[in-house]
């Protein structure tokens, strides 16, 4: 099956809400992403392109941005070819490769201007030889063809829409007479009206009263599409950006300590700290080096994460470095490490059941 929504990521200033608003040929996307960005924290903005979701992503890094990142079903990197290799841009290309999750093409705007360089995308993070590289130029005027993209997209597999569902909340909208909706993706799982869900921290009882898929009514929307999502029985001030709605058994629990696996060869020193983003939240920690074959860690975290066994977390280094990391105990004790803990680790990092 196609891909249904493809995020676009990059630094600030690359131009990808003139980029998104091109090639869905409309200038209104400019407009409703700039009212996204207003306030103290910016949000991702979706609009509709020929049945695919564009979603314009922030280019400040947060939790809300990886949520919108983990949830969508491909990535675009934007790149500005006159900017060279960044910081910045490096730091975007190491999130991706972080969460594993495929890059469908990269944007490369701006190529009109004096020392654009053509070939920036060659060699970053994530991005495979083979990936694609669409070419704009400096302000992405008039209309973009988008059919080069979507032929692209709509060759990547959708995320499959099994298991319990789970929606990390990105931000909270308050609904006149009709109570409290949440936004986001759906990380996992089919999202269905009526049904009963969980909403944490908090445990509160939520009931699915409508479901809005890109701006239209929808019976259930799955894993990878963005949603607007009415809760019946949740009273205004009791929902907030970065809680979790999950269906029974989902497995996502509240943790400060978490036991995982090191998806890349960073360095971390044990006692050092990192900020965890996961889910849509956004979270100093401590971290203690367990060792072992799988590079294991314990993380500390200052406030509570909400996560469950197998989810992709990223951690960010004060020098700027990105890392991804598999969740293998997400409650996991404070106890130090033993042969016994490390041998257990090991078992689930290859993806087998303990005892």
């Amino acid at each position: 099956m196609s891909a249904r929504t493809v995020a676009f990521a990059g630094p600030v200033g690359v131009g990808k809400t003139a980029l998104v608003a091109a090639l869905a040929g409309i200038e209104d996307a400019l407009v409703g992403a700039q009212e996204h960005r207003t306030g103290r924290t910016a949000l991702p903005h979706e609009v509709l392109c020929d049945g695919v979701g564009l979603v314009d992503l922030p280019g400040s890094v947060s939790g809300p941005v990886l949520a919108a990142l983990a949830a969508a079903d491909a990535h675009v990197l934007c790149v500005a070819a006159d900017d060279g290799p960044t910081p910045e841009l490096l730091e975007h290309a190491h999130l991706l490769a972080a969460l594993d999750r495929p890059v469908a093409a990269v944007c490369l705007t701006r190529c009109d201007r004096a020392g654009a360089a053509p070939g920036l995308a060659a060699g970053l993070p994530a991005v495979d030889a083979a990936v694609p590289v669409l070419r704009t130029d400096a302000a992405a005027t008039g209309a973009v063809d988008p059919a080069p993209l979507l032929d692209v997209v709509r060759g990547v597999d959708r995320r499959p829409a099994t298991g319990p569902v789970v929606l990390h909340v990105e931000s909270v909208q308050e609904v006149p007479g009709a109570g409290t909706a949440v936004v986001g993706g759906v990380l996992r799982g089919t999202l269905a009206v009526g049904a009963a869900l969980q909403l944490l921290p908090a445990w509160h009882d939520a009931l699915v009263g409508a479901v809005r898929v890109r701006g239209a009514l929808a019976t259930q929307a799955v894993a990878g599409d963005r949603v607007v999502v009415r809760l019946d029985g949740v009273p205004a001030g009791e929902v907030a950006p970065g809680d979790a709605l999950v269906g029974p058994e989902a497995g996502v629990v509240r943790s400060r300590v978490l036991d995982v696996a090191l998806g890349e060869h960073v360095r971390l020193a044990h006692g050092s700290a990192v900020t965890v983003l996961a889910g849509a939240r956004e979270v100093r920690a401590e971290v203690a080096w367990l060792g072992g074959r799988f590079h294991q860690l314990r993380l500390a975290a200052q406030d509570e994460l909400l996560v469950a066994p197998w989810d992709r977390v990223v951690l960010r280094t004060g020098a700027g470095e990105v890392a991804g990391a598999d969740v293998l105990d997400p409650a996991a004790r404070r106890q130090g490490p033993s042969r016994e803990l490390l041998a257990a680790l090991a078992r689930r990092a290859r993806g087998e059941r303990d005892g």
